[in-house]
């Protein structure tokens, strides 16, 4: 009964951690079923031993009887959000619902809409704090460092082959003004190019390319419909 236990064995006992409570409890139970029950007349092992030949295994059951399951969705950046648990999971599944089951407090079992068993997820008794690292997320930023790295390579290289030696001064001047947003201003100026043509933007290289000026100023200057800006 829990009488017993609550008698027995909690009251007073003092742990500091789950893994403590166990062991002091495995270790109460043997010396506790060598006891003499008052209800039983003996020893609850001695009951045990004498009915074993009586006893048949238990059928197997289906987690899914025994513990219910909840709706989810996947985070767009791939966490799954379970009562203070923040647990990464594949950014495959991000947005995606899901249903999750909750064993006995200690892990999380996640299942697709269809009933599949996805994967399985520990879990963290105390809430947590800070959200743990997602160990996709560094790659995928990698990749688009690179990917943004070529491309902003390929508008130089365009610029060069384009504007030729004109051009690769004008870079130098404009990298001293507007240093982190230098290929947005190349690219405006080879948008102009492709737009109005390229005699038409190299006619403005006195006024515009050797004093520096931003690439907006390419537009008014093209187009006669804009307003006409003076270079200094």
């Amino acid at each position: 009964p829990f009488h017993t236990i609550q008698e027995q064995f909690l009251r007073g006992l003092k742990v500091s951690d789950l893994q403590e409570f166990e062991a002091s409890l495995f270790s109460f139970t043997p010396e506790e079923n060598q006891r003499v029950n008052r209800d039983l007349g003996e020893a609850p092992s001695e009951r045990f031993n004498r009915e074993r030949p009586s006893l048949h295994p238990l059928p197997s059951l289906e987690s899914s009887s025994l513990f219910e399951r909840e709706p989810r969705q996947i985070s767009s950046d791939g966490y799954l959000h379970y009562r203070g648990n923040r647990c990464p999971v594949s950014m495959k599944l991000a947005l995606q619902e899901v249903w999750v089951e909750s064993v006995f407090g200690r892990e999380l079992k996640v299942y697709a809409k269809t009933g599949e068993l996805i994967l399985t997820l520990p879990l963290v008794l105390s809430r947590q704090t800070q959200r743990p690292p997602h160990p996709e997320h560094e790659l995928l930023n990698e990749a688009y460092r690179e990917k943004r790295k070529q491309k902003q390579g390929a508008v130089i290289e365009t610029f060069k082959t384009v504007f030729g030696s004109i051009g690769e001064t004008y870079m130098e001047g404009l990298r001293q003004k507007v240093s982190a947003n230098l290929q947005w201003h190349l690219h405006e100026i080879l948008t102009c190019e492709k737009v109005f043509g390229l005699e038409a933007v190299l006619e403005l290289h006195e006024s515009v390319f050797n004093d520096w000026r931003l690439s907006q100023e390419f537009g008014s200057k093209i187009n006669p419909s804009s307003p006409q800006t003076s270079a200094t």
